[in-house]
């Protein structure tokens, strides 16, 4: 599987762009609502996206395997 794009809601772009940053992710898009980040290894892309809408209990999970 060649994983090219993920998105995620968010509430506060600003905490989750440092919190991405932390774990090595590149900021290459930001703007109010939206940021778009860079996976340090391989072609995928990440982003986040300011949700003002209240989050109800969901989640998501995923694991990619190496070769």
């Amino acid at each position: 599987m060649n994983l090219n794009q993920v998105t995620v809601s968010v509430k506060d772009i600003e905490k989750s762009i440092a919190f991405y940053e932390m774990l090595g992710l590149l900021l290459i898009v930001k703007s109010p609502h939206y940021a778009r980040f860079e996976c340090p290894e391989g072609d995928a892309t990440f982003s986040i996206n300011l949700s003002e809408n209240e989050f109800k209990n969901y989640g998501s999970y995923l694991k990619i395997l190496g070769k």
